[in-house]
């Protein structure tokens, strides 16, 4: 709401940006909302890029932005040299609502894959094999992923919960995912059972810590902490 507002009220951006302008948001919200900004941008003759950034690493192990973008291609066209500049990867993802997309997508595929780590890890840890043992055997194989061996140690597994993603936002991304499956023919019970998880950690108070805090609850009732000493800093999700 507060994106609409911000845009499509009365004195908003749209009645304040002026002819010939460009403008980029990477805000998360619905694809439909980004199409209703774009036509009121159009017809005062301004240009808009709907965005998606995320956090990655280069050659050196250093957080570098990554941008998908959407919208007219010339505008696209015209500033890529300006986004590559800035991040590792830039992908160009169609027209407008498409990079909404692409991050609801994304970041509710990490929020469930978050659920199900914090459920089988447990599983495994009670089993008698520590994380020290169990998360290097995993990347070993096809349950790899830079979840389990890169976000993960840099945060839930060292009991930091500072955002990084906050829990409340996470809730919103999948809430809106939700919202867009209501218009097709998935049945997302995996997410809409994540969202009830996500749900229940904001409701105890849990909303301005990281996304991994989800699994305090698990925590709390297992009276088992996953935990993994790693040295780090970086990137939080």
């Amino acid at each position: 709401a507060a994106v609409a507002e911000a845009y499509l009220d009365e004195g908003g951006l749209v009645d304040v940006v002026g002819s010939g302008a460009t403008v980029i948001d990477v805000s998360t919200v619905t694809p439909t909302l980004m199409k209703r900004i774009d036509r009121r941008f159009r017809d005062a003759s301004v240009e808009f890029l709907d965005g998606a950034a995320g956090i990655g690493s280069d050659e050196d192990g250093m957080p570098r932005l990554a941008f998908w973008l959407s919208g007219a291609p010339e505008t696209y066209a015209r500033l890529q040299d300006l986004f590559e500049t800035l991040s590792i990867a830039t992908m160009f993802c169609g027209e407008v609502g498409n990079a909404q997309v692409i991050k609801l997508v994304g970041n509710a595929s990490m929020h469930c894959h978050l659920l199900v780590l914090v459920e089988t890890l447990t599983v495994g840890v009670e089993a008698g094999i520590p994380l020290e043992i169990l998360v290097p055997a995993l990347s070993l194989g096809t349950a790899q992923s830079r979840l389990l061996q890169e976000v993960l140690p840099r945060g839930l597994f060292r009991g930091d919960f500072t955002p990084g993603l906050k829990l409340r936002k996470a809730r919103h991304e999948l809430e809106a995912l939700m919202s867009l499956a209501g218009q097709g023919s998935a049945e997302m019970t995996l997410c809409r059972e994540a969202l009830q998880r996500f749900r229940g950690a904001e409701e105890s108070g849990l909303g301005g810590a990281s996304s991994h805090a989800v699994a305090r609850p698990f925590e709390e009732r297992s009276g088992l902490e996953l935990r993994l000493a790693v040295p780090g800093g970086g990137e939080r999700r």
